[in-house]
Formats: structure tokens, sequence, C-alpha cells
């Protein structure tokens, strides 16, 4: 109540609470919705005695002097850079970061070796580096006494490592083969390599052995390590390493970043705003119990959903739908926690780091290239572990997670050719949602025409662009179930002779659109991307008021609206 009283007089603040056991920190987290800021209470809770390092670090930042006057707008923005953590860059650093480290390890291999399995051995190498280097910033290594060890990697990089590299290559073979070594295998291990824990989950798997490396590649290393990656949104790492795999790319790396705004036009009006407005209405029940009961239903439900992208490419929108859904549970948790047991309480009525019902394993996937699926698998397993940070501040306590027991489900394959019910059972509570290749008619080639063919079947597919084959599986996909599903489309569909070929099946199977995205530029976070024109179109069967949501320049404003036609007009 003290918060919210603060709260009518400054969006601006940092209120702690303390006993003598405990400190409870609150401050303003903003994050975008519906092309909006908005601000919710973040908050970090900490146990009087015990080693915190993270948190010791946002503290410095706002540390202040004893012998100078400090203005209040520095002040402010100290607590923002602090609290309210803008990793932008940080990111762009990092993926320059990641370039070094791709070109260290390029330059090891001999020209004559095949260049496919070169990029596929580089790729999974900086996949297990970037899964260590995470490790050191989210206290994922423990001592067998249960205490944080952190930047374990970089000490072994920095202390059992020549320093002119010369062994860096032979020495990270050994770490990868002995984090893949379950604890009976693990018997005379070395200790630097015996401290590491057995981590599973598929990531060590793969016997790669790196050429011979040098300082270069060291120097890269130990620079990645000064990088808090504890920070850095998951979401971004696929065009990171897509960034990375080519010299030009590589040449402009840096310079087009953008946010996650645009995954956000398609998840939040497709069910993330929906799941969010019943959190809300929870809490504006007439009774504790009620309330209650009510955010018990929502958990539940969180529980039932799977979520399917069947071009999912590096994992970005798996990635942001499992973080949204993770954090929406710890708001759940963190109600429910208040109204048993008192403002700000640290239990629910049971264990609560084993009632988690968003999991990883009700993520899948599915992704033609084999490189890109890989580090979609690595960076769910890192997200979850920041997601279970987040738990922390709340709760005081997180999940152990390793040996990793669940892992998204990532299928490489082609969409258009698998049936989607082998990789994710259809159920009512699925989400099916991505991003499928810009491919126009003009430039599909008669193989994928063929793929078309196939998945509408029929011999005419005039001009229909080869994004709609993903339309033509979800139908069959969701035939005769209910379901949720959107795709970000280039915008030929809802123009001309397309619209009767596309949206005819789609109405007649009784799905009407949710919400649309009118044209709009999309851009990637991959260096060097260029924009094409998209529109979004999300398809329920129950749909009750369609939200329409205009082209930038005429606003870009949410309509409610009676209907949404195949010309994603108001009509």
């Amino acid at each position: 109540q003290l918060d919210r009283v603060i709260a009518k007089r400054s969006t601006n603040r940092l209120v702690i609470f303390r006993d003598e056991s405990r400190q409870v920190w609150r401050w303003p987290s903003r994050s975008t919705k519906a092309g909006g800021v908005i601000s919710r209470p973040a908050r970090h809770v900490h146990q009087v005695g015990t080693a915190d390092p993270q948190f010791e670090a946002k503290l410095d930042a706002i540390r202040l002097p004893n012998d100078t006057r400090v203005d209040v707008n520095e002040l402010l923005s100290r607590v923002r850079s602090a609290f309210d953590v803008e990793t932008k860059n940080e990111t762009k650093r990092a993926s320059k970061l990641m370039a070094r480290m791709y070109a260290a390890v390029e330059k090891g291999y001999p020209v004559s070796f095949d260049p496919r399995q070169r990029d596929h051995e580089i790729s999974v190498t900086l996949a297990r580096v970037l899964f260590l280097l995470f490790g050191d910033d989210t206290e994922m290594w423990k001592s067998s006494e249960g205490l944080p060890l952190p930047d374990l990697f970089q000490d072994f990089i920095k202390d059992h490592t020549d320093r002119d590299g010369a062994d860096i290559a032979q020495r990270l073979n050994g770490l990868f083969r002995a984090l893949n070594r379950a604890p009976e295998g693990r018997i005379g291990l070395v200790p630097e390599l015996a401290v590491f824990p057995y981590v599973n989950g598929g990531i060590f798997d793969e016997e790669i052995t790196l050429p011979t490396l040098d300082g270069e590649f060291r120097e890269a290393v130990l620079d990645a390590s000064a990088v808090d990656w504890s920070t850095i949104s998951p979401a971004i790492f696929g065009s990171m390493f897509q960034s990375v795999r080519d010299a030009q790319t590589r040449r402009e790396l840096g310079e087009h970043y953008t946010s996650e705004e645009n995954i956000l036009k398609t998840l939040n009006p497709l069910f993330l705003d929906e799941l969010r407005a019943e959190f809300d209405a929870a809490l504006q029940r007439e009774s504790p119990q009620k309330q209650v009961n009510a955010l018990n239903a929502l958990w539940k439900r969180l529980g039932e959903i799977r979520y399917l992208d069947p071009a999912c490419g590096c994992g970005n929108f798996i990635i942001v739908a499992y973080r949204e859904l993770r954090e929406l549970e710890l708001q759940i948790m963190g109600a429910l926690a208040d109204l048993q047991h008192g403002q700000d309480a640290t239990t629910l009525e049971a264990d609560w780091t084993h009632l988690l019902k968003v999991t990883l394993d009700h993520f899948c996937g599915i992704e033609i290239d084999e490189w890109p699926a890989r580090i979609a698998e690595t960076a769910m397993f890192l997200i979850d572990r920041q997601c279970d940070l987040k738990m922390k501040e709340r709760f005081g306590v997180a999940p152990e997670r390793l040996p990793i027991q669940r892992a998204a489900r990532i299928i490489v394959g082609n969409a258009l050719e698998l049936d989607w019910s082998q990789v994710c059972p259809a159920t009512e509570g699925v989400i099916v949602a991505g991003n499928p290749p810009f491919l126009g008619h003009a430039t599909r080639t008669e193989e994928q025409a063929e793929e078309l063919r196939a998945a509408w079947g029929r011999d005419d597919i005039s001009r229909l662009d080869y994004v709609t084959g993903w339309h033509a599986k979800a139908l069959r996909y969701f035939e005769g179930r209910a379901g949720e599903w959107a795709f970000v489309t280039t915008n030929s569909i809802a123009q001309g002779d397309p619209v009767p070929l596309l949206f005819g099946p789609i109405f007649d199977a009784g799905w009407k659109i949710k919400f649309a995205h009118r044209t709009f530029p999309w851009t990637s976070d991959a260096a060097g991307k260029a924009a094409v024109h998209c529109v979004i179109v999300g398809f329920g069967r129950a749909v009750k008021t369609p939200i329409l949501f205009d082209e930038p320049e005429a606003g870009g404003a949410p309509r409610h609206v009676k209907s949404i036609n195949a010309y994603l007009a108001d009509a």
C-alpha cells in the first residue's frame, strides 16, 4: 500500500522494506505492450547474510558519493540503468564478441575442410561457449556444498590454458566431454574439469574435435567473459549466430538491431493480452478466496497451453512466448503467496519449485536447417534460467536445473512435409505462431511449388505465396478442433488473386480473423536484413471482438471492429 501511494506521486521510485532477516526492494519495470510502454512493479527479496552478487552489482551502480552532490536527474538515470535494464548496447557488444570468436575458430580450419561441416562445428562450439558464459553469470555452477561458483568457465580459460592459446582447443575438447559425462562416468576427471556439473539435455552430446586455435580465440573468449550475459535476451542469440556466419554480415554487425516488438505484435493479440486481462480480473474479485480460486484456475490454464512454431529458425518466437508465460506464472504465484501468507511472502501452500506449470517440454518447433534448431534448443535452456533467476528475486530460491531433465522439442525437417501432430499433439490448448519463409510466387522454386501443391492438395496454386503452405498445414492440423494460430506473412496474401484461394478454405473451415496488422515493414534482428512489407493475421473459431491494427502511417493503433474480411478491412 505504501508503494502504491508513492507511485501516485512518481513513477521513478525505489522503495525498500526491511526487518532483521529480510529486505524487499521494489521498483518499476517497464516493458512494451501494444505499441506503448507499461510499468509493472518488480521486486527483489534479499535474505540478510546471504551472498547476492548480481543484486550487489545493481547496488554499486547507485552508490552515492559522500563528498559531492548528485543531481536528481543523474540519480534517476542511475536507478533506471541499474534496475530497469536496457540491454541493447550490451547485446551489440556481445554480438561483436561472438563474431570475433567465430572468425578466430574459422581461421583454425584448413582450407580443404568441408565448409558445411566446418560451419556446423563452429556453430555447435559457439552455442556451447554461449551456454558456459551464461552459466558463469546466472549462478548455474555450484560447489559440493551448494554454494555458487561464479566465473567458473572464465577461470578455467584464464588459469588452465596457455597464454598463447596453443592448447585451448584441446582443453575445450576435454571440457565438452566432461560436461557430457554422467556422475558414474566422472571418476578420474582432473579437478578443474570435475568441478563442472553433468549438463545432459543434448548440448554436449556430439563429439567435435576443434582444430588447433591460438591466442586470438583465447583473448576473444576472455573478453566475452567480461559481458554480463544474464541481462541479454536469448531471443537475439539466433540473429547473433545468423549474423556472424559470413564475412559480409560480420562487417555490418551491430548496425541494425530491433526490439522484440514485432514478435509481440503477433503474440500479444493472439493470446497473451487475454491471459493478462484474466489475471487482472482475478485480482478484482470481491473476496480473497474468490481471488485465490480465480488465480488457481488461470494457473491451471497456463499449464494446459502448448506452443508450436512450425518455422522456428533460431527460436525467437518460442523464446519470447516462453518468457512471457513464465512472467505471468510468476505474477500468479506472487499474488497467491501474498493472498495466503501476507504481502511479500516467500512461500506457497506447497513446495513451489515443483509447482511450475509452464515448462520447456510444452514448447515445440520445426526447422528445416539443422544448426538454427540447435541454437533454439540452447537458447531455450538459457531463457529458462533467466526466468528462474526472476523467481529467485521474488521467492529467494530457484529450482535446480542441472542435469537438464526437460527440453524444448525442436525437430529438424520440412514443415510442409512433416505431420505437425507428431511433433506437438493437436489439442484445444495448442497455439501455433511464427514467421514462415518470405517467398513470393515469383521467387519460389519448382520444388517449393510442388510442396505448396501437396500442402493444399490441389494442382492449381495460381499466385499463392510459399508462406500459404503453412496456412494449409494449420487447417489440417486443427481440423475439427478449436485452437489459435497466426503467421507473419508477405502482404500479398491479402491482395488480388490469392485472396479467395487462401481465405476461402480458411473461412469455410469455420475460422474467423481474430486480429490483423495491416501492412508494415518487418525487420529482423540480424544485421543487414532488408525489410519486407508484411501483414500479421491471427485466427480463432469463437471470435467476439476482432482487433484491427492500422498501417504505421495511419497511427498503427488497434481498433475493435465487428469483423475483419480477407482484405484486412473493417468490413
